[in-house]
Protein backbone atom coordinates (compact mmCIF):
# COMPACT_ATOMS: atom_id res chain seq x y z
CA UNK A 1 0.00 0.00 0.00
CA UNK A 2 2.67 2.17 1.32
CA UNK A 3 4.05 1.99 -2.94
CA UNK A 4 1.02 3.03 -4.29
CA UNK A 5 0.95 6.04 -2.37
CA UNK A 6 4.31 6.88 -2.84
CA UNK A 7 3.78 6.25 -6.56
CA UNK A 8 0.77 8.21 -6.66
CA UNK A 9 2.02 10.89 -5.41
CA UNK A 10 5.08 10.94 -7.74
CA UNK A 11 2.88 10.85 -10.53
CA UNK A 12 0.83 14.27 -8.95
CA UNK A 13 3.77 15.70 -8.27
CA UNK A 14 5.12 15.37 -12.21
CA UNK A 15 1.79 16.89 -13.21
CA UNK A 16 2.83 19.96 -11.00
CA UNK A 17 5.99 20.91 -12.25
CA UNK A 18 6.88 21.86 -15.55
CA UNK A 19 8.14 20.15 -18.61
CA UNK A 20 11.55 19.67 -18.45
CA UNK A 21 13.60 19.14 -22.57
CA UNK A 22 13.66 15.81 -22.70
CA UNK A 23 12.29 14.05 -25.56
CA UNK A 24 11.18 15.82 -28.50
CA UNK A 25 7.40 15.72 -27.70
CA UNK A 26 4.47 17.17 -30.40
CA UNK A 27 3.18 19.88 -29.54
CA UNK A 28 0.32 19.73 -26.99
CA UNK A 29 -1.62 23.06 -26.14
CA UNK A 30 -2.82 22.75 -22.49
CA UNK A 31 -5.10 25.38 -23.01
CA UNK A 32 -8.11 24.36 -24.48
CA UNK A 33 -10.30 21.11 -23.85
CA UNK A 34 -9.18 18.99 -26.78
CA UNK A 35 -11.87 17.19 -29.14
CA UNK A 36 -12.06 13.55 -29.94
CA UNK A 37 -10.33 14.38 -33.01
CA UNK A 38 -7.76 16.35 -31.63
CA UNK A 39 -7.05 13.84 -28.91
CA UNK A 40 -6.40 11.25 -31.67
CA UNK A 41 -4.40 12.99 -33.83
CA UNK A 42 -1.50 14.04 -30.50
CA UNK A 43 -2.09 10.04 -29.56
CA UNK A 44 -1.10 9.29 -33.09
CA UNK A 45 1.47 11.51 -33.39
CA UNK A 46 3.48 10.93 -30.08
CA UNK A 47 3.00 7.07 -31.56
CA UNK A 48 4.46 8.02 -34.86
CA UNK A 49 7.43 9.98 -33.54
CA UNK A 50 10.44 8.23 -34.20
CA UNK A 51 12.26 9.54 -31.32
CA UNK A 52 9.60 8.10 -29.00
CA UNK A 53 9.36 4.40 -30.67
CA UNK A 54 11.50 3.10 -27.59
CA UNK A 55 9.15 4.01 -25.09
CA UNK A 56 5.57 3.89 -27.07
CA UNK A 57 3.22 2.20 -28.55
CA UNK A 58 -1.01 3.33 -29.55
CA UNK A 59 -3.40 0.10 -28.57
CA UNK A 60 -6.50 -0.16 -30.11
CA UNK A 61 -8.35 -1.78 -27.55
CA UNK A 62 -11.90 -1.53 -28.82
CA UNK A 63 -14.55 0.50 -30.46
CA UNK A 64 -17.11 2.85 -28.95
CA UNK A 65 -21.01 2.30 -29.98
CA UNK A 66 -20.19 4.91 -32.57
CA UNK A 67 -17.19 3.09 -33.74
CA UNK A 68 -14.52 5.72 -32.92
CA UNK A 69 -11.28 3.49 -31.54
CA UNK A 70 -10.13 3.36 -27.43
CA UNK A 71 -7.07 4.22 -28.17
CA UNK A 72 -4.14 3.22 -25.24
CA UNK A 73 -1.12 4.98 -25.15
CA UNK A 74 1.53 2.46 -23.44
CA UNK A 75 4.20 4.17 -22.05
CA UNK A 76 7.49 1.79 -20.83
CA UNK A 77 10.46 0.61 -21.78
CA UNK A 78 12.74 -2.99 -21.47
CA UNK A 79 13.53 -1.51 -18.31
CA UNK A 80 14.59 -2.82 -14.88
CA UNK A 81 16.54 -6.20 -15.65
CA UNK A 82 15.36 -6.23 -19.04
CA UNK A 83 11.71 -6.94 -18.47
CA UNK A 84 9.14 -6.87 -20.94
CA UNK A 85 7.02 -3.75 -20.83
CA UNK A 86 3.69 -6.63 -20.53
CA UNK A 87 5.55 -8.31 -16.97
CA UNK A 88 5.86 -5.38 -15.08
CA UNK A 89 4.13 -3.66 -12.60
CA UNK A 90 1.36 -1.14 -14.23
CA UNK A 91 -0.61 1.47 -13.62
CA UNK A 92 -4.18 2.27 -16.05
CA UNK A 93 -4.92 5.46 -15.90
CA UNK A 94 -8.44 6.71 -17.58
CA UNK A 95 -10.71 10.02 -18.10
CA UNK A 96 -13.74 11.11 -19.64
CA UNK A 97 -15.96 8.76 -18.26
CA UNK A 98 -19.33 10.48 -18.28
CA UNK A 99 -20.04 13.08 -20.84
CA UNK A 100 -19.05 15.96 -18.97
CA UNK A 101 -15.42 15.45 -17.52
CA UNK A 102 -13.06 17.16 -19.64
CA UNK A 103 -11.03 17.80 -17.12
CA UNK A 104 -9.79 14.32 -16.42
CA UNK A 105 -8.74 13.84 -20.39
CA UNK A 106 -6.85 16.57 -19.90
CA UNK A 107 -4.93 15.29 -17.35
CA UNK A 108 -4.25 12.14 -18.72
CA UNK A 109 -2.86 14.02 -21.89
CA UNK A 110 -0.87 16.26 -19.36
CA UNK A 111 0.60 12.84 -17.90
CA UNK A 112 1.72 11.30 -21.32
CA UNK A 113 2.84 14.61 -21.99
CA UNK A 114 4.82 15.24 -18.84
CA UNK A 115 6.28 11.35 -18.94
CA UNK A 116 7.58 11.29 -22.70
CA UNK A 117 9.27 15.21 -22.18
CA UNK A 118 11.14 14.42 -18.40
CA UNK A 119 12.19 10.76 -19.48
CA UNK A 120 16.22 10.83 -19.92
CA UNK A 121 16.44 13.76 -18.68
CA UNK A 122 18.78 15.27 -15.93
CA UNK A 123 18.20 16.14 -12.86
CA UNK A 124 15.62 14.88 -9.91
CA UNK A 125 12.63 15.10 -11.71
CA UNK A 126 13.90 13.44 -14.95
CA UNK A 127 15.19 10.75 -12.71
CA UNK A 128 12.23 9.89 -11.16
CA UNK A 129 10.50 9.76 -14.52
CA UNK A 130 12.76 7.49 -15.89
CA UNK A 131 12.88 5.17 -13.08
CA UNK A 132 9.19 5.36 -14.02
CA UNK A 133 9.04 4.12 -17.26
CA UNK A 134 11.67 2.03 -17.09
CA UNK A 135 10.50 -0.28 -14.27
CA UNK A 136 6.81 0.45 -14.74
CA UNK A 137 4.25 0.48 -17.77
CA UNK A 138 1.65 2.95 -17.84
CA UNK A 139 -1.23 2.27 -19.59
CA UNK A 140 -3.30 5.76 -20.41
CA UNK A 141 -6.53 6.53 -22.03
CA UNK A 142 -8.15 10.02 -22.46
CA UNK A 143 -11.18 9.22 -23.25
CA UNK A 144 -13.55 6.20 -22.13
CA UNK A 145 -16.61 7.80 -23.40
CA UNK A 146 -15.63 9.55 -26.54
CA UNK A 147 -19.56 9.72 -28.45
CA UNK A 148 -21.04 11.14 -24.62
CA UNK A 149 -18.35 13.47 -24.28
CA UNK A 150 -18.46 14.49 -28.03
CA UNK A 151 -22.38 15.16 -28.06
CA UNK A 152 -22.20 17.10 -24.43
CA UNK A 153 -18.82 19.21 -26.55
CA UNK A 154 -20.75 19.82 -29.72
CA UNK A 155 -24.65 20.00 -29.25
CA UNK A 156 -25.64 19.15 -25.62
CA UNK A 157 -23.82 20.93 -22.85
CA UNK A 158 -26.77 19.20 -20.22
CA UNK A 159 -25.37 15.51 -21.42
CA UNK A 160 -24.07 13.60 -18.74
CA UNK A 161 -23.26 9.85 -19.93
CA UNK A 162 -22.83 7.71 -22.81
CA UNK A 163 -25.58 8.49 -25.85
CA UNK A 164 -27.19 4.98 -25.63
CA UNK A 165 -30.91 5.62 -26.75
CA UNK A 166 -33.47 4.99 -23.99
CA UNK A 167 -35.45 2.70 -26.30
CA UNK A 168 -32.36 -0.46 -26.37
CA UNK A 169 -32.39 -2.10 -23.38
CA UNK A 170 -29.09 -1.31 -21.28
CA UNK A 171 -27.25 -3.29 -18.78
CA UNK A 172 -28.79 -2.33 -15.34
CA UNK A 173 -31.90 0.37 -16.34
CA UNK A 174 -35.39 -0.80 -16.70
CA UNK A 175 -37.32 1.18 -19.75
CA UNK A 176 -40.47 0.74 -19.69
CA UNK A 177 -43.42 3.21 -20.34
CA UNK A 178 -44.01 5.04 -17.16
CA UNK A 179 -47.25 6.91 -17.98
CA UNK A 180 -49.39 4.52 -20.59
CA UNK A 181 -48.99 6.91 -23.61
CA UNK A 182 -46.60 3.62 -25.59
CA UNK A 183 -43.54 5.92 -25.36
CA UNK A 184 -40.54 4.71 -23.50
CA UNK A 185 -38.71 7.03 -20.62
CA UNK A 186 -39.62 10.21 -22.61
CA UNK A 187 -41.38 12.11 -19.68
CA UNK A 188 -42.63 11.56 -16.00
CA UNK A 189 -44.52 8.38 -14.62
CA UNK A 190 -47.04 11.25 -12.94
Amino acid sequence: MKKVMITSGIIVFLLLLSVSAGYAVPALDKTIYHTWDETESYLEAVAGDPTLQDIVELITIGYSREGKPLSVLRISREGMEGKDPDTKPATFIMGAHHAREHVSKEAVLALIDKLISGYGTPGAEGRAITYLVDAGTFYLLPWVNPDGGMHEYLYNPEQRKTNYPVDEPQIGFATCDTCGDGLIDEDSPD
